[in-house]
């Protein structure tokens, strides 16, 4: 079986319930501009997800923000290999998998309606500290760090806490009405004009070119980071290649 479409039209939500409800084993080749990412199921359960050098539960949740783009299903074998994803986990279940990915796109559709981005600038109200006991831990982080400064771009890209959790707390401060955007942020005057070219090509990724750039900055640093490991392999790699030319060197002379 092969299937092949736009996602906005076929929502990944609905290509992983088919797949599932279809009890079907293979991959999905995902494509969104210049990203690249892969789901692999067997027997109808997700087993892996990854997209560049990033890999697992939390990658996959990143694919249901995914409006547009094109997918591939074909059916075929899965390697050991491709398995970052335990579907006997109840928390990585497909079911799990779904009902979460489905809650973080509603809740990054809120924010959207919201014209809320990655430059936005949120501050706490009075309220907010009389409150934040009663909030959960990663909520009264997030609201900790929300100082009517710093623009979400700089809050949510840091730490150790994924950024659909962020969000969901975010969502959650919102909707309890204890924080608001500052509107009146002095950004230093920087203004970057691009061509409009640059600005299409943005939005073939992502139609908010802040988001855009953000993840072409971090695709960078990937790929920065892989360059540099594949690098040092190479060097290792001659190394031993020397080595071994030497041994089959002084074995040829001893020889003769």
């Amino acid at each position: 079986m092969q299937l092949t479409g736009d996602l906005q039209k076929v929502s990944l939500p609905n290509l992983i319930q088919l797949i599932r409800n279809g009890g079907l084993t293979g991959k999905i080749a995902l494509s969104r501009g210049a990203q690249q990412a892969l789901i692999c199921f067997e027997k109808g359960s997700v087993i892996h997800a990854e997209q560049e050098l990033s890999m697992g539960r939390e990658t996959l949740m990143e694919l249901f923000l995914w409006t547009n783009g094109t997918f591939s299903f074909i059916e075929s074998e899965v390697t050991s290999s491709r398995r970052s994803i335990d579907p006997k986990n109840p928390a990585e279940s497909t079911d799990a998998i779904l009902r979460d990915g489905i809650a973080y796109a509603d809740q990054q559709e809120f924010l959207d309606q919201m014209n809320v981005n990655a430059q936005t600038v949120f501050a706490p109200v009075e309220a907010a500290l009389k409150r934040s006991g009663e909030l959960d831990h990663v909520s009264q982080v997030l609201l900790a760090s929300l100082d009517g400064r710093k623009p979400l771009v700089q809050i949510l890209g840091t730490g150790n806490i994924p950024r659909r959790i962020a969000l969901g707390a975010l969502n959650r401060l919102v909707q309890d009405r204890l924080i608001v955007v500052r509107e009146d942020v002095d950004r230093d005057g920087v203004k970057v004009e691009l061509p409009e070219w640059v600005v299409a090509r943005l939005k073939q990724d992502n139609a908010d070119i802040s988001k855009a750039i953000v993840d072409m900055v971090i695709w960078v640093d990937r790929l920065k980071c892989w360059l540099f490991q594949a690098d040092a392999d190479f060097g290792e790699a001659l190394k031993e290649l020397d080595t071994a030319l030497e041994k089959e060197t002084q074995t040829v002379s001893k020889k003769d």
